[in-house]
């Protein structure tokens, strides 16, 4: 049993959970976080992690246009974030018949942006 006395409050705990540090994992409501399998958004996701935000992550599959490598890395990296915030909910949507469907109705000149 730990006891720690502060001049509001006194606070009893039983458990030390070693984090990223921050604010505690759910204070700051809920968010999903798009991982790629790139660097930038494990990174987003380890900050969103320190500001208290409780996050679920997504990965859109699109084989051929995304290959096998890229759900694993994607699926390795939220197992590394859990670290940091506990039990992180990884969620695969299959992209590919959506982004053909853009590919096939979309003008042209805004295809980049949309896939």
């Amino acid at each position: 049993l730990q006891v720690e006395i502060r001049e509001e409050a006194a606070y009893l705990s039983y458990e030390t959970i070693r984090g990223a540090g921050g604010l505690p994992v759910g204070t700051s409501g809920k968010g999903m976080l798009m991982l790629s399998g790139g660097i930038d958004s494990p990174v987003a996701g380890y900050l969103a992690l320190k500001r208290g935000v409780d996050i679920e992550a997504v990965h859109f599959a699109s084989p051929p246009y995304t290959s096998p490598g890229a759900l694993k890395k994607a699926q390795d990296l939220t197992r590394k974030l859990t670290k940091f915030g506990g039990n992180i909910q990884f969620i695969e949507v299959p992209f590919t018949e959506i982004q053909e469907e853009i590919k096939a109705k979309a003008p042209e000149a805004y295809l980049m942006t949309l896939t």
